[in-house]
C-alpha cells in the first residue's frame, strides 16, 4: 500500500485483497477519490462479480464518521418499499488502515455526469 501524497490517504494498490468477514475483494483499479477516501472497482473473489470498493481512514475524527453513515443509509433504503431506485450495502467491514463498504457499481457518478452531460451546471 501506498500513501497518495497530496491527500496524505494510504492507495490500495492494484491485486491487493481486502477482506471482510464475509468475503474477499480483489482491487481491479481506482475510480476515484473523494474528501474521506478512494472508491475501488474490487472483483469479490468467490462470484467474480464487480463491485465499487469505497475507503475512509481508522484514525479519522469520529465525529465525521461518513462511511458509517451512509452504511447505515444504504441499509436502510434496502429494506425500503421503493428500494430498486437506491444502490445497496452489498459488504462492509475494517481492516488496521481503513473502514470500507462494498456496493454495486453504477455506470457514472452524479460529478461525472454533472461535468461531462450537465457542462458543469449545477442539479436544481
Amino acid at each position: 500500500m501506498s500513501i497518495n501524497p497530496k491527500q496524505k490517504r494510504l492507495l490500495i494498490p492494484n491485486g491487493e485483497t481486502v477482506s471482510s468477514t464475509n468475503h474477499e475483494y480483489k482491487i481491479v483499479s481506482l475510480l476515484g477519490s473523494g474528501g474521506f477516501g478512494h472508491v475501488y472497482k474490487v472483483q469479490q473473489i468467490d462470484t467474480k462479480q464487480f463491485y465499487a470498493l469505497k475507503t475512509e481512514d481508522v484514525d479519522i475524527d469520529s465525529r465525521l464518521n461518513r462511511l458509517k453513515v451512509e452504511a447505515t443509509v444504504l441499509s436502510a433504503c434496502g429494506k425500503a418499499t421503493y428500494r430498486q431506485h437506491f444502490l445497496r450495502l452489498v459488504d462492509r467491514g475494517v481492516t488496521s488502515k481503513f473502514k470500507f463498504i462494498v456496493m454495486p457499481i453504477v455506470a457514472w457518478s452524479l460529478d461525472k455526469i454533472r461535468k461531462d452531460v450537465l457542462n458543469g451546471a449545477q442539479f436544481s
